[in-house]
C-alpha cells in the first residue's frame, strides 16, 4: 500500500488537515511496530511513538540532565536503596481517567513479570523488594542493594494504564493497538502497513506542542523515503550519506531540505553467538580474528563517508567513563590468518576453506533485511572472509522476524546496532545472568570479573569509581571481542524546512524533553518549494 501511495504521490494519498489548516507533520518510521505495548516492546519505532503518547516519570533533557515529567519531585537515600516519587495531581489519561499511583504499581508489575516480555526494561528493576503507594499520589520503592541508577532508569519506562488491561492478557490487549497514554500526543489510528497517526492532546497538563498533527509512515526502503522528502510528501527521515552528498550538491533540494547530522548515542556492531551451538565463536581468538578481518576503517570513509568513528565498546565517546586511550584493533588479514591457525583452523584438503574435526569454517550471518547499510558491511565481511579461507552466508530477513530469532539466540552471528543510555552501565549487555530470558546478553557471553565489574558498578555512587570499573569493562571487552564494534555512526536526518525549531542532541532529536514538543510547522504550500537557502 506504501509503495502504491508514493508511486502516485502521497498527497494523492491522504492528506488530512489538522485543526489551523496545516498539513500534518510527516515522519518516517525505519519498521512497523508489532505492537503499541510500550513495556514489552523495545524496538526503535515502539520507542519514539511511545515517548509522545505514554511517558514515565522523567526524563532526559538536551543536556542529558534529569528533569521531571509524571512525577513532580524524588528523593533517594544516599545509595540508592530507597527512592520515593511525588507524583503530579493534574494528569488524565487520554480517555479521561486519572494517572495515579495505581498506574505506576501496575507498570512495575509487568516489569516484573517475566511473561510481561519487557526486554531491555526488567534488569534495571530486578532487584526490588518492595513498592508500594503511601497514597494515590506517592510511590516508594526500594531495593535489597544499592543502585548507583536509582532515578535514571525510570526514564525507560512509559507507565501505562492499570484500567486499559484489566481483564486482559497483556499482551494480546486490544490497548495495544489503539494505546492510552497521558503524553502531549493521543493515538488516533493505526492502519496496517500505512501509517499511525497521533493528535495533539488538548488536555495535557504541561505546555502544548506545536504541532498538531504527526503521521508515522513504516517506509523500510531508503530510496522510496529519500523521494517522498524531495517531493514533499515526508517531512523527516533519515539519510544515507550520498542522500546527503546529493541533497547538498543540489540548490533545488536543499531549498526544500535541511540536512542535520546528529552525533547519536548509537554503536553498529556484529554479534558472535558463544552458547556452544556452534563451533566458532567460543574461542576469543576466531572472534579477535573476525574484527582483524574487517575493514572497519575503510567501511567508515567510503560506505559512511566519515559519518562516525571507529568504536572500541558499547560505551560512546560522549559518555563520562569512554576509555579514550583504548585503540581500535587494526584491519589486518595477516594477524586474522595467524589467529585462526591458532586456534586450529586449517585448509588441511586444500579445498580453500578452513576445517577442524572434520568442520569447515563455513557460518550464517543473520542481518534485517532492507538496510542497505548492513548490507555493505556484510558484504565487505564476506569478501574479507573468503580471503582467509572462511566461508560466510548472508541470511537476510523481516525486521520483526530478526529480533525473534536474536532473542531466542538462534542465530551464529548477526549484524545490527546499539542506541545506548547516557550512563555507561552495562549489565544488561554482558552480565552473565542477562543471557536468555528478557536479557540482552544475545552474545552468551560469560566473565567472571566482567560480571563482578557489572554489579560492583551499579552499586557505588561515585562517579569516578564507577568509571575506574567500565573502562577495565571496556578493556577485557577489547580483549575478548564478544562483539566486533564497527562504528558508533552520527545519525543523519533530513527534514521538510517548512519545519522550524528542531534541535539534536547524543539522545537523538524526539528522545529528549522538550525536544519534539518545541517544533512547529509553517504555512507554507507544500507544493512549493521553500525559498530559503541551504543551511
Amino acid at each position: 500500500m506504501v509503495t502504491s501511495c508514493l508511486a502516485a504521490g502521497l498527497a494523492a494519498c491522504d492528506r488530512p488537515s489538522s485543526p489551523s489548516g496545516l498539513r500534518p507533520l510527516y515522519a518516517y518510521l525505519p519498521t512497523e511496530p508489532a505492537s503499541l505495548n510500550f513495556v514489552a516492546e523495545n524496538d526503535g519505532a515502539t520507542r519514539w511513538i511511545g515517548r509522545m503518547i505514554c511517558e514515565p516519570l522523567v526524563a532526559f533533557n538536551r543536556e542529558m540532565e534529569l528533569v521531571p515529567l509524571l512525577a513532580t519531585s524524588w528523593e533517594s537515600s544516599p545509595d540508592g536503596r530507597i527512592a520515593t516519587f511525588h507524583l503530579r495531581r493534574d494528569v488524565r489519561r487520554h480517555d479521561g481517567r486519572a494517572f495515579t499511583a495505581a498506574d505506576v504499581l501496575f507498570t512495575l508489575e509487568k516489569v516484573l513479570d517475566p511473561e510481561a516480555l519487557a526486554v531491555g526494561k526488567r534488569v534495571y528493576f530486578e532487584t526490588l523488594t518492595s513498592y508500594e503507594a503511601l497514597d494515590d499520589y506517592t510511590v516508594r520503592v526500594e531495593r535489597s542493594e544499592p543502585y548507583a541508577r536509582a532515578i535514571e532508569v525510570w526514564e525507560t519506562l512509559p507507565i501505562l494504564p492499570r484500567h486499559a488491561y484489566a481483564g486482559q492478557d497483556f499482551l494480546e490487549a486490544p490497548v495495544n493497538r489503539q494505546p492510552v497514554g497521558t503524553g502531549p500526543y493521543r493515538f488516533v489510528a493505526w492502519e496496517a502497513g500505512s501509517r499511525i497517526e497521533l493528535e495533539a492532546n488538548p488536555d495535557y497538563y504541561g505546555s502544548p506542542p506545536g504541532i498538531e498533527r504527526i503521521i508515522f509512515r513504516p517506509l523500510a526502503d531508503p530510496s522510496t523515503r529519500v523521494e517522498a522528502l524531495l517531493s514533499g510528501d515526508l517531512d523527516w527521515t533519515s539519510l544515507r550519506p550520498l542522500d546527503r552528498e546529493r541533497i547538498l550538491a543540489s540548490e533545488t533540494y536543499s531549498s526544500r531540505v535541511r540536512v542535520l547530522t546528529q552525533n547519536t548515542l548509537y554503536v553498529r556492531y556484529i554479534s558472535w553467538n558463544q552458547d556452544g551451538s556452534n563451533p566458532f565463536f567460543t574461542d576469543r581468538r576466531v572472534r579477535l580474528a573476525m574484527t582483524h578481518a574487517l575493514d572497519r576503517q575503510g567501511f567508515l570513509e567510503h560506505v559512511l563517508r566519515g559519518n562516525g568513528r571507529v568504536a572500541t565498546s558499547l560505551v560512546h565517546p560522549s559518555m563520562w567513563a569512554y576509555d579514550a586511550e583504548l585503540e581500535p584493533w587494526p584491519f589486518d588479514r595477516h594477524r586474522a590468518a595467524e589467529l585462526l591457525d591458532e586456534a586450529g583452523w586449517f585448509d588441511r584438503d586444500g579445498d580453500g576453506l578452513r576445517d577442524r574435526n572434520s568442520t569447515p569454517f563455513a557460518f550464517t550471518l543473520l542481518v534485517p533485511s532492507g538496510n542497505q547499510e548492513i548490507e555493505r558491511l556484510a558484504a565487505l565481511m564476506q569478501e574479507s572472509l573468503r580471503t582467509l579461507g572462511v566461508d560466510m552466508q548472508i541470511r537476510r530477513v523481516e525486521w520483526n522476524m530478526f529480533l525473534r530469532r536474536r532473542g531466542e539466540r538462534d542465530f551464529e552471528a548477526y549484524v545490527s546496532g546499539w542506541r545506548l543510555d547516557p550512563d555507561p552501565d552495562c549489565y544488561d549487555f554482558w552480565h552473565s545472568s542477562q543471557i536468555g530470558g528478557n536479557g540482552l546478553n544475545y552474545a552468551a557471553y560469560r566473565d567472571a570479573e566482567v560480571d563482578r565489574l557489572c554489579e560492583e558498578a551499579r552499586q557505588v555512587v561515585d562517579r569516578d569509581r564507577r568509571a575506574v570499573a567500565y573502562r577495565r569493562v571496556q578493556r577485557i571487552l577489547h580483549r575478548d571481542q564478544p562483539y566486533t564494534f564497527v562504528v558508533y555512526r552520527n545519525t543523519l536526518i533530513g527534514i521538510s524546512r517548512r519545519l522550524a525549531g528542531v534541535q539534536t542532541c547524543p539522545l537523538g532529536a524526539w528522545n529528549w524533553r522538550p525536544g519534539p514538543l518545541l517544533w512547529t510547522l509553517n504555512s507554507q504550500p507544500t507544493d512549493a518549494p521553500s525559498t530559503a537557502r541551504p543551511d
